[in-house]
This record gives structure tokens, sequence and C-alpha cells, in this order.
């Protein structure tokens, strides 16, 4: 399938020498490239296409050094998930840095050959792919709850209803929603994003409504809003809580009249188009501080859809958890015992499913054999895991006459050790029960035990020793060479 690249630059030969470059074969990437002089032309283009792949920028476009800003903005928000360079001659890390702030991946310079160059863009798309590969397949780990969501996204999108409202903690899942609006939509219906929190407030009204040339500073063409790109579609506005007001009353009328105005014409056009909202802040608690307006948040949510927090579907995390442990990257992982019943203790509240993702990308850094060990989990959750266990336990109580293995550890509350002493100290209760139990204990069973290298416990020991926690003669006792 060809990788779909736009080039925009106001240097002929510039257009004509990478379109050479990326037209010759190449065992990566099979290249379609379209070229771009006109600014004009290539904003008219940019609303037909309904993916591009790659972007390639020329920062400096026109008269004034900064002309490209604006068009990195706009097509970052038009394909939020494209791989987007800007281009120049010159390194002005100023200019660049602000591209890099409004949307663009990565900076290409121009005085690259062309081979290093097309080698470049094609190590970077290819990371940029990998990445997107990822974060789908995260995406349908949603669970049974998302299942349920989805078989009602039809139902709406073939109802009268013209106003869609999602509210959920974030890592919630309101990104896969969207997914799946567009998904359930017919062919070439318009599907335009929004991110409101990404636009500075005075591009907001600008972006969403487009201007005529000339209207402000920087207004070197007719620039077509991305509401009226969504006509006859949808339009998902992501974070909407933090449209400034001016942009609230603009989306007001537009939403009743179904006509929009571009900044600096005095023309109307009608639109024909639909919105989907969502935000991880409570508009009802907004428009009662008087930071949201109340007739809008009423026009919004026609229909609602409401994601519980990851703490109020626990019967999902499991279920998460394989799909995270058999995709991460290196995987797949598996987990010791315990894990799952601490994990399940605690509670996501600061990022849901996204953050029992990162969790257990972190544990994977102290996994041995593939295996995600109690010890793998990071501080913060174990300690709070551990706070729930004072009244909760983490342990399961012994089924039917099924033996549970069980250690103690007991402190005052003004002495609490810290995470590596803690597991220090379980370190050597086990191998006192181990010894109880079965007699001296060899380094291999004892690691196997662990699920650890049996290369890394000797820096254990000695960890355990330093804490003053046994003496040398005691651990000759109890461990063997083997």
């Amino acid at each position: 399938m060809a990788t779909t690249l736009i080039h925009l630059d106001d240097e002929i030969q510039i257009l004509d020498l990478y379109s050479a470059a990326f037209t010759q074969p190449s065992e990566a990437n099979n290249f379609h490239i379209k070229s771009f002089y006109c600014v004009n032309e290539f904003q008219k283009q940019l609303t037909t296409l309904k993916s591009v792949d790659i972007f390639i920028i020329d920062l400096h476009l026109g008269s004034r050094p900064d002309d490209g800003l604006s068009i990195v903005s706009h097509c970052r928000t038009l394909f939020p998930r494209s791989l987007i360079f800007v281009s120049s001659n010159a390194r002005d890390h100023n200019l660049i840095h602000s591209s890099l702030q409004l949307g663009a991946d990565d900076f290409l310079p121009k005085n690259l050959n062309t081979n290093e160059m097309v080698r470049l863009v094609e190590k970077k798309f290819l990371i940029h792919s990998l990445r997107r590969r990822i974060e789908n397949s995260q995406r349908a780990a949603a669970g049974a709850f998302m299942i349920n969501t989805s078989k009602r996204i039809p139902h709406i999108i073939d109802s009268a209803i013209n106003c869609v409202h999602l509210f959920g903690e974030t890592g919630t899942g309101k990104e896969i929603i969207a997914d799946t609006f567009e998904s359930n939509l017919p062919p070439n219906t318009p599907f335009v994003r929004i991110n409101c929190g990404a636009i500075s407030t005075s591009l907001v009204v600008s972006e969403m409504f487009g201007h005529v040339k000339g209207a402000f500073t920087g207004a070197i063409c007719d620039k077509k809003g991305l509401i009226e790109a969504a006509n006859n579609g949808w339009i998902f506005l992501d974070e909407i809580a933090t449209l400034p007001s001016d942009a609230q009353s603009a989306l007001l009328r537009a939403i009743d009249n179904q006509k929009i105005r571009r900044i600096g014409s005095t023309k109307d056009f009608t639109v024909n188009f639909r919105v989907l909202s969502a935000t991880n802040e409570s508009l009802e608690d907004l428009v009662a501080a008087g930071k949201f307006r109340k007739d809008l948040w009423q026009r919004l949510r026609e229909a609602e859809i409401l994601l519980p927090p990851l703490r109020d579907r626990k019967k999902e995390i499991p279920e998460l958890i394989r799909h995270f442990c058999d995709n991460m990257r290196g995987g797949p992982y598996t987990l010791a015992p315990n894990v799952l019943e601490i994990l399940n203790n605690y509670d996501w509240r600061q990022g849901n499913i996204r953050e029992l993702r990162n969790c257990l990308r972190s544990m994977t850094e102290k996994a041995a054999n593939k295996l995600l060990t109690p010890s793998c989990i990071p501080e913060r959750i174990w300690y709070s895991a551990l706070e729930k266990e004072t009244t909760q336990g983490l342990v399961n109580q012994p089924k039917n006459n099924a033996s549970v293995n069980r250690l103690e550890l007991t402190w005052q509350d003004s002495s609490r050790p810290k995470f590596d002493k803690l597991c220090s100290i379980l370190l050597i209760e086990l191998i006192r029960s181990q010894h109880a139990s079965h007699g001296k204990v060899s380094m291999r069973s004892l690691a196997r035990t662990l699920g650890i290298p049996k290369s890394s416990l000797p820096l254990k020991i000695k960890t355990m020793l330093d804490f003053g926690l046994a003496k040398k003669s005691e651990i000759h006792d109890l461990i063997g060479n083997g």
C-alpha cells in the first residue's frame, strides 16, 4: 500500500528534487507524493483528502518568516495522526521550536542530500507507524463496557440526535468512543477532530470557522474552517471545556442555525454538521461557576455517554492486563502470583486504563524471563495497595483445604520502611520461611522462587545486609551455593 506524502514548498527546484527522490523504487516504502507550490491550492486540496501519512512543510512561505506555522497548526488539527516534518534552509531554533509546539514531529534540513533525506523520512515513518499500531492495539483493550457502549453508537448515528457529549475521567476511553463513531459512519462521511485544548485561544475561532484573506495579520489567503470541512458529517470537539467564551458563543449560534461565518466575511455558509464533544471536567460544575455557557451545555447533551472510571469496572482489569501483557513490546509477559490482587487493589484514579497500561510497561523494566513479579510494581502503586491491605487484605483466604503460604510483617506507623528496605525485609523473611520448611536453600531454587536471575541475588543479599536485617553468618547458614 502506497504511503501518501504531501510536500509544500515555494521553491520549485526543491519540489522537483524531493519528488524525484521519493518516486525511486524502495524496499522500505512505496511513496505517493503530491507537491504544492501555491498555499491556496494546498489548502483547497487538504479538505478533499481522507487521510495523509506524511507532510513536509516549508517554514518560510511568503513574506513573513513564520507563515509556515499556521499551516503546520492547521495540518495537525485536520490530520492528528499524520507525521509532520517542517523544512528550512536556515536553522532558526526559535521558529523550529514554535513549529514543534504547534504539532510538527521533526525538522528536516534542506541541506541533506536526497538519499539521507529519504532514509530519515523512512526511519521516522517506520517508528511512527509502529507507535500507531501499538496505540491501536491498546484501543482494542477497552473491555466489556466499551463493547456494550459501541452497540449504542449506530443507533445514535441513525437517529435525529445532533449533539452527543462524552464525559469521563482522563484515560477512561473517550478517544476509543470517537474512533468507534468514525468507523460506524457511511463511507466518505466527514469526521473532523479538534483538540480544543491544543489550540491557542487566539486561533480557536479561526480554526473552527475559517477566515478570509486579510482578516488579520498573517491571513494570507482564504481558509475554510473545520466546521465547514465537517459539512454533512461530524465534528469531534475534544477537551471542549477549554473553549474560550467567544468560541462558545459562535459554536452555539452555529449549532442552532446550522450556519457559520468566516472571520472577516459578511457571508454566511449553511453547514449541515453534528457534534461529538468530550471532556474530563464536569460541564455542569463549570456552568455553575460561570465558566461555561448553560445554553451551549444544554445543546451539547442531547445524548450523553458517561464513561465510568476503572475503579468501578474492576471486573475488566484482568482482561485488560492480559491484553497489555500479550501486546507490550518484548512480550508476551506473565504475572507472578498475587500481582493481579495488588493491581486490583489499586484505584487507578490518576489515569484509569492509561495508568494501568503505563504501570505494566514500567514493570517490564525489572522483569526477568518475562515474569512480572510484585517487586516490579512501581513504588507509588505498591504503597497505595499497602494502605488498603490494612483494612481489606491482599492475600486470599484459604478455599476448602488449599494451602496458602503467608508472610506477616509488622511495624509502627512512625517507622514504616521505604520500598527498597521493604523488599529486603520480605526477602529475608522468605528465606527464613523456606529454610524452616525445607532446610538450607540453594541460590538456584531461591532465584526460581522469586522469579529473578540467579546472578542478581548477590546484590539483593548485599542490600539486605547493608540494612542490617541479617548477619553474614546467618546467611551462610540459610543459603547454599547451588
